[in-house]
């Protein structure tokens, strides 16, 4: 069963992929003991395929196929490690465990080392030995990956053979209804400038219910702009309502990128269909994330927060808005201009600090918009004594100064918003 089912998951042999049908022969096999059903089980629970994600439990299994010894458990430990998934991100201990799968001859793990920059930086040599994997033996991830050097790499005469062959796999697989090799080929139609081909595959892509399918559509629809899509998707996801849930969607059937985080706790800070707004559970959502690289991550979880400033019951709204919006201040530039918005007089709720707002004015960047605007809002209204005492901040570097930095992520961290909670 647990060999039938990596075929039907992989697109190989005459059969059509249908999601319900691989994640039950791989719940059976598992249910047996099987290693391998194991591995396959859990890469249905991390990326919703024929339901919905469970990364606790995609661990587990993954554990207790690499202690039966089987190359695929290592590697999908290493994968869950690499990106975080249910346990806490360890790239280091991630890549020892792929390294080790790939040794004892695991492709996908190989392939994985390729896709994670582990082996190469050079993006025109992974996508190389990414083609080689891909039409040595057929591996989807390999060559969806190889398949993104056709963007740069389509003039090149040289290289036309490898990516014809590269498509070929992709629409024998796409026949098949494949949610990764649609996707991957409307991409491709896309760079060859077939808008509408593109849109009718995203879409048949997400009616497949896998979540690598919903997460390409969510992106495609926030190009609004694009006549195709907006043909294509005439009866699918055209309000904004129903887009935050097909966003939701997306993050529960495997979309855990930091954007997919993102777009999931906008989308419950909003509310959608039956799902009143939850701001608590939006700022949860994202706060788990942190502390991390990604500082971008802060200036959403200020967002959330703003609306809820000057609320009763909601007292920390605002310093824990600011918190976030200074502490990420110093890597994203956007954060600035929230800091001078909360200072600026414009929120209810929250009193004005104009020279706090005058300092962080200075270091929004000339080309976002609100910059004139907020800068109307305390021009000519502050008395000498505050223009010297912004000038005084200024000089110090408010907000994205070391100090200031230090201050919010003590507040933050008082608050248990520096946490990592995982999933």
């Amino acid at each position: 069963m647990a060999e039938y089912a990596w075929h039907l998951i992989e697109g190989h042999g005459d059969r059509p992929y249908v999601a319900g049908e691989i994640y039950g022969l791989f719940e059976k096999s598992a249910a047996k003991g099987n290693a391998l059903g194991k591995v396959g089980l859990s890469r249905c629970l991390v990326g919703g395929i024929g339901t919905d994600t469970d990364l606790k439990k995609a661990w587990m299994l993954a554990e207790e196929a690499a202690e039966a010894g089987h190359p695929e458990g290592w590697k999908q430990m290493g994968l869950l490690l690499c990106r975080g998934l249910g346990v806490p991100l360890d790239r280091e201990r991630g890549r020892e465990l792929m390294e080790k799968a790939a040794a004892l001859g695991s492709v996908a793990a190989e392939s994985n080392l390729l896709g994670m920059d582990f082996v190469t930086k050079n993006l025109s040599e992974r996508y190389r030995l990414q083609s080689e994997i891909a039409l040595r033996c057929g591996l989807m991830n390999a060559t969806s990956d190889a398949i993104r050097a056709y963007y740069f790499q389509r003039k090149d005469p040289g290289e036309r053979g490898r990516h014809r062959k590269l498509i070929a796999i992709l629409e024998d697989r796409a026949a098949r209804n494949h949610p990764e090799a649609l996707y991957s080929l409307a991409l491709v139609r896309g760079w060859q400038g077939d808008s509408d081909g593109k849109a009718m595959l995203m879409a048949r892509s997400v009616l497949t219910g896998v979540g690598v399918g919903v997460s390409e559509l969510c992106q495609e629809l926030s190009h609004a702009q694009n006549p195709a899509l907006k043909r294509t998707y005439s009866y699918f996801y055209t309000t904004e309502e129903s887009r935050r849930g097909l966003e939701w969607l997306s993050y529960r059937r495997g979309a855990r990128s930091d954007a997919g985080v993102i777009a999931a706790a906008q989308a419950l800070a909003k509310g959608f269909g039956d799902r009143k707004p939850d701001p608590d559970t939006a700022i949860r959502l994202l706060t788990s994330r942190l502390p991390g690289k990604n500082k971008q991550m802060h200036r959403y979880v200020a967002l959330i927060y703003l609306p809820l400033i000057g609320k009763e019951g909601r007292e920390d709204a605002a310093k824990l808005a600011l918190a976030h919006a200074i502490y990420s201040s110093d890597k994203d530039r956007a954060s600035i201009g929230i800091v001078c918005h909360l200072y600026s007089g414009a929120v209810a709720g929250m009193q004005a600090d104009l020279p706090k707002a005058r300092a962080a004015h200075r270091l929004m960047p000339d080309r976002d918009p609100t910059k004139a605007p907020y800068g109307r809002r305390f021009e000519g209204k502050l008395t000498p004594e505050q223009i010297a005492e912004s000038d005084r901040l200024i000089e110090e570097g408010f907000p994205k100064a070391g100090k200031f930095i230090e201050e919010a992520r003590e507040i933050l961290a008082g608050a248990d918003q520096l946490t990592p909670k995982w999933e």
